[in-house]
C-alpha cells in the first residue's frame, strides 16, 4: 500500500490497484513491491486504462516470454513514455518487448534497445534519412529527404505503428536482400532491437 501511495494512487483507488497488483504478482511470481512498481509506472503513461487491464497484459506479456517483473520494471521506466508519444499501446509496447526478450536480447538491453528503436525509426535524423532516400532510389522509388521524414512519422498515426515501420523497412530490404544498405545508419542499440523486430516480425504480430 505504502509503493502504491507514494506512487500517486488516490486512496479510494487503493484496493482496486492493490487487488490488481496482487493478482499480477501471483500469476507471475513477482515480488508485491515490484508488481506495485510496474503497474503504477505503466498507469502514469497509459492513464486511460484500468489497473486490472494492464495487470492482465503484464501477466500475458511475461507468460509468453522469457521476460520477468524486475525486468519489466526496467524496460516500463526506460521506454513506456517514448512508446506512447510515438503512438503505441501498451499492449504494443509490451508486444515487442516480449519479442526482443524471446529474441535473445537481455532484458536491460530490450529496454535502451526498444527505446532508442523507437526514437530513430519514427524520426530518423539527417544520416537514416539520407540511406533511406539511397535505398529508395535503389528500388527506383524517388522520396526527398522531407518526404521519407514526413512517411515514417505518418506510420505512428496508423492502427499499430510498429509493424506498419518495421514493414516498411522489410520491404526496402532490412534483414534481407538490402541488408548491407542498412549497416551502421542506426544507433547500435536501435540496430539490434530493429534487426530482431523484422526478423520475428510475423510474432509480433501474433503477440500484439
Amino acid at each position: 500500500t505504502q509503493t502504491l501511495v507514494q506512487a500517486g494512487v488516490l486512496t479510494k483507488d487503493i484496493d482496486t490497484v492493490l487487488r490488481s497488483t496482487a493478482n499480477f504478482a501471483q500469476a507471475t511470481e513477482t515480488s508485491l513491491s515490484v508488481a506495485a512498481d510496474v503497474i503504477t509506472s505503466l498507469r502514469d503513461v497509459y492513464k486511460d486504462m484500468s489497473d486490472a487491464k494492464l495487470a492482465d497484459q503484464l501477466t500475458k506479456t511475461i507468460n509468453l516470454s522469457k521476460l520477468t517483473g524486475e525486468g519489466l520494471k526496467t524496460i516500463v521506466s526506460l521506454g513506456a513514455q517514448v512508446g506512447s508519444s510515438y503512438g503505441l499501446e501498451s499492449e504494443q509496447f509490451l508486444a515487442a518487448s516480449a519479442v526482443l526478450r524471446n529474441a535473445g536480447l537481455k532484458e536491460s538491453t530490450v529496454g535502451t534497445g526498444l527505446r532508442q528503436a523507437i526514437l530513430e525509426m519514427f524520426s530518423p535524423d539527417r544520416k537514416t534519412t539520407a540511406a533511406l532516400e539511397k535505398r529508395y532510389a535503389e528500388l527506383g522509388e524517388t522520396l526527398t529527404g522531407p518526404e521519407i521524414q514526413k512517411k515514417f512519422n505518418g506510420f505512428t498515426k496508423e492502427a499499430s505503428p510498429l509493424i506498419a515501420v518495421l514493414k516498411e523497412l522489410r520491404r526496402l530490404g532490412l534483414g534481407g536482400e538490402g541488408d548491407s544498405a542498412f549497416s551502421r545508419i542506426f544507433d547500435i542499440r536501435a540496430a539490434n532491437a530493429i534487426k530482431a523486430l523484422v526478423t520475428n516480425l510475423e510474432d509480433l504480430e501474433a503477440t500484439e
